[in-house]
């Protein structure tokens, strides 16, 4: 798989320029270090592009590299909405144990008026995770079959889910009245998580694994879970044998005159 903690480059390039074609064998690195992290269980799954690949691509893909041993895991294909997700189905699992306490505390509201707040109705909490777990059902019962998943609330808070994010927004659908995913002109903590991996050659390549926001105005109450679910990150990585050397985390206030989620 990988010499002295290091990836052999050139490897990944022809298996991902073989299922993806050229065009992705421009941005194999990024490709490649968002599927290693993924198959580390650093990262429960990662989203691609399904304008440019189809299922059977990505789980071809996959097959060879785990066949060739270039990762550790056989990797899950599914589908959600019309977008493809790769994931570590145990990490998946692990990461929907740990969104059962802490949801209640990280689900962001957005469809109120005035400023977004922590979403305090529970059935709202109880309906993500139950979405969440019929996805997981899904997954396991179809074994190498597509999972195709339809969520009843919004993308944007599966979609989050799904990335690993420590805070995830959510707004009401149905709300016609209120901000409906709208965080225009509203301050965001901005948070980067860079990864650096080694490669065979002492080539350092990097990487953004995650990236996300929340709101300011609720900084106080997220950036020390932020940094909580930061340190166990790096201490998860800790006990890895892995080409991802190190970690990074930038945090920048900023404000985007145009956003909808």
């Amino acid at each position: 798989m990988f010499v002295n903690g290091s990836l052999d480059v050139n490897v990944w390039r022809e298996v991902i320029t073989k299922y993806l074609g050229k065009g992705a064998g421009k941005k194999f690195i990024s490709i490649m270090i968002n599927i290693m992290v993924v198959d580390e269980g650093l990262k429960p799954s990662y989203l691609y592009d399904s304008g440019v690949a189809d299922a059977d691509m990505l789980l071809g893909l996959v097959t060879e590299l785990y066949n060739s041993q270039q990762i550790k895991n056989q990797l899950k294909i599914f589908k959600v909405c019309e977008d493809l997700f790769i994931a570590k189905l145990v990490s998946l699992e692990c990461h929907y144990e740990q969104l059962v306490d802490r949801l209640q505390y990280c689900l962001v509201d957005i469809s109120m008026h005035g400023s977004p707040q922590i979403c305090e109705d529970p059935n709202v909490v109880v309906h993500v995770l139950s979405e969440l777990n019929k996805l997981l059902g899904m997954c396991r019962e179809n074994g190498n079959t597509l999972s195709e998943f339809y969520p009843s609330c919004n993308v944007t808070t599966v979609y989050g889910i799904l990335l690993g994010y420590p805070v995830i927004y959510w707004y009401n659908e149905k709300d016609i009245t209120g901000r409906t995913g709208d965080l225009s002109m509203e301050k965001l903590i901005v948070v980067n998580i860079s990864g650096f991996v080694q490669t065979k050659g002492d080539i350092t390549l990097k990487e953004t694994l995650y990236s996300f926001s929340f709101p300011s105005c609720l900084r106080n109450k997220l950036e020390p879970l932020v940094q909580q679910w930061y340190q166990a990150l790096l201490k998860e990585l800790g006990t890895r044998d892995s080409p991802l050397c190190e970690l990074k985390v930038s945090l920048a206030e900023k404000e985007f005159p145009a956003l909808c989620l």
